[in-house]
C-alpha cells in the first residue's frame, strides 16, 4: 500500500499526471456545486462564493496549473443544469430550457477571480518563511511548460468566448428572417405579402382589442436584451413596424 501510495504521488507531481489531477479535482468540484445548485429553490445567492471558494483552493494547490482548472470548475455549473433539465427537472430549480441555462456560464467569473487568487497566494507564501522549501523548485503562478502556456491560452480563449455569450446573448431570429427582407416591409403591406418576403414569425401575441404582434425577433432568454424586429398587423394589413434595441 504505500509503495502504491508513493507512485501515485510521484505521478501527481509528473507534468502529465499534475495537469490530469487540475482538471479532475476542477470538474468535480464545479460539477458538486452545479448538482447541488439544482436542488435548492429561491434559496440565497450562494454560488458566487462557494466559486470562489472552490477557485482559490484549487488556485492554492495547483499553483503554474491553476487556470487549466478555469473551464472545468467554471462550466460545471452550465453542466449540471443542462443535465438535470435532461432529466426533467422544472423551475425554479432550473432554467425552462438549455438556451436560458446559458446564464449559468457567468460562474467562470468568479471560479477564475478565485483560482488568480489562490495561485498568487500559494505564490506569495511559498517565497516566505516557514513556507519556503528549500532544494525545490520555486512555486510558479505561470505555467512552466511551453504545451502548458498553450493550453492556458486556448482556455482564456473559450472561457471568454462563453462569458461574452452569457454576459450579450444573440438575438433569436425566424427562420426565413434576414435584416434586408425585413428592410422591404412597409405599412399598409397585406399579411400575405409579409409571410411571402419573411416567412412565419417567430410567434404572435394580441393584447385585448389592439393589434396583432408578429415577432420576427425576440429575446434569448428573460433578462436579454436583444434588436427588436416586430410587425404589428390589424385587419391583415401591416399597422406599424418596430425596428430598435430593446434593453431589458
Amino acid at each position: 500500500m504505500t509503495r502504491r501510495l508513493e507512485m501515485l504521488k510521484a505521478w501527481s507531481r509528473s507534468p502529465g499526471g499534475g495537469r490530469i489531477l487540475a482538471f479532475g479535482e476542477a470538474a468535480v468540484l464545479g460539477l458538486a456545486i452545479g448538482i447541488a445548485d439544482t436542488r435548492i429553490a429561491d434559496g440565497p445567492s450562494w454560488q458566487l462564493p462557494a466559486y470562489l471558494v472552490a477557485g482559490f483552493v484549487l488556485g492554492a494547490r495547483h499553483a503554474g496549473r491553476a487556470m487549466l482548472c478555469w473551464l472545468p470548475l467554471g462550466v460545471g455549473m452550465y453542466l449540471a443544469h443542462v443535465g438535470a433539465i435532461g432529466l426533467g427537472v422544472k423551475p425554479p430549480y432550473v432554467e425552462e430550457n438549455d438556451r436560458f441555462a446559458e446564464i449559468c456560464l457567468l460562474e467562470l467569473v468568479p471560479a477564475g477571480l478565485g483560482l488568480m487568487a489562490g495561485g498568487l497566494a500559494r505564490r506569495f507564501l511559498a517565497a516566505r518563511g516557514p513556507f519556503r522549501r528549500p532544494g525545490v523548485p520555486p512555486v510558479r503562478f505561470l505555467p512552466r511548460t511551453t504545451r502548458d502556456v498553450l493550453v492556458v491560452v486556448a482556455c482564456l480563449a473559450v472561457g471568454l468566448a462563453l462569458v461574452r455569450r452569457a454576459a450579450f446573448p444573440p438575438t433569436v431570429y425566424a427562420k426565413g428572417f434576414t435584416e434586408a427582407r425585413f428592410a422591404l416591409i412597409h405599412e399598409r403591406m397585406t399579411a400575405d405579402k409579409v409571410l411571402a418576403i419573411l416567412g412565419p414569425p417567430l410567434t404572435k401575441l394580441r393584447a385585448g382589442d389592439g393589434p396583432e404582434a408578429w415577432l420576427y425577433s425576440d429575446q434569448y432568454h428573460d433578462t436579454a436584451n436583444f434588436d427588436r424586429r416586430w410587425v404589428f398587423m390589424k385587419d391583415g394589413v401591416v399597422e406599424s413596424i418596430v425596428n430598435d434595441y430593446w434593453e431589458d
